[in-house]
């Protein structure tokens, strides 16, 4: 009898040590999304994402930390039915029932469009004073012809025009791999399209690349924000709204302080082209610092 009592207990104690090692690690899940994520090349792990990942492991180092890449479909589901967590979330009323959100960790531009350079005189008819750009007058009242990425959401305006008008011939949509800088290609060469939709840091990580292979060619695009868009999305760090959740971003939140870290927002802006870092610059002060770092 006593040495089945003594066996119970034996296991008992054994599973609490699982369960507390289990809650003692982090899986930290992220996508393949330069230069946010870097997974290849000379700059792998060097993205801004993955500076904030390593930050937090380095303050949180009673944790174990594990890092695994997947689509943010599989990403979202992980952190619904397990322990997880990702760095980099928008936060919506569907994810907020089954995901712990920190406090913002920064804000990012939102999608804007690409043009040559030498070009610009022939979209100044669409650019109000402040340097913004109608996307409806644009498309409604041009022959220019626009340049998506297929299945891609870009939000706002944008999604409206693709919603009701995905028929257009002023609309080219492109899918495969490397879509962005395919569309970017075309638009240089002069075949179909006058603009391209895409976030601004997109276009230097492409110089970036294009650089490193010699070619300078990407040099001559422009980034001009959108009228009809957010000025800008914020992101937060999210895991699985629980107790073990909870747990982890109130030590999160705690590093963080209600700052916008400065090495954090530095590796961002350095992918924004310079008329985007002012812009980006000037919305700081709307967000950050953050009085609330409960």
């Amino acid at each position: 009898m006593i040495k089945k009592i003594f066996g119970c207990l034996v296991a008992i104690l054994f599973l609490f040590q699982i369960a507390y090692a289990e809650n003692k690690v982090i899986n930290w899940y992220h996508a393949n999304f330069p230069p946010g994520f870097i997974e290849i090349g000379s700059m792998k792990n060097d993205g801004y994402e993955n500076y904030l990942e390593r930050l937090i492991r380095d303050n949180l180092s009673d944790y174990s930390h594990s890092y695994r890449t997947a689509n943010y479909s599989r990403i979202l589901e992980q952190i619904r039915t397990t322990n997880a967590c990702c760095v980099a979330l928008l936060r919506n009323s569907e994810r907020e029932k089954y995901i712990e959100y920190s406090l913002p960790t920064m804000i990012a531009l939102s999608n804007g469009i690409f043009i040559e350079s030498e070009r610009i005189d022939e979209f100044k008819p669409f650019i109000d004073e402040y340097g913004y750009i109608s996307i409806k007058d644009l498309f409604h009242n041009s022959e220019f012809n626009m340049g998506v990425s297929k299945g891609r959401i870009y939000g706002g305006a944008i999604d409206e025009i693709l919603n009701k008008y995905h028929d257009s011939m002023k609309i080219h949509i492109r899918s495969g791999d490397d879509v962005l800088r395919g569309l970017v290609e075309m638009m240089k060469e002069g075949r179909k399209i006058d603009y391209v939709i895409g976030y601004p840091h997109e276009i230097n990580w492409l110089n970036y690349i294009r650089m490193l292979e010699g070619d300078l060619s990407f040099m001559s695009i422009k980034f001009i924000p959108i009228k009809e868009m957010p000025k800008y999305v914020i992101s937060q760090i999210g895991c699985s709204k629980n107790e073990w959740g909870k747990k982890v971003i109130r030590r999160i939140n705690k590093l963080l302080g209600g700052k916008y870290i400065q090495e954090y927002k530095e590796r961002y802006q350095r992918f924004l082209p310079p008329e985007a870092i002012k812009i980006h610059e000037r919305y700081i002060d709307e967000v950050f610092p953050i009085s609330n770092t409960h």
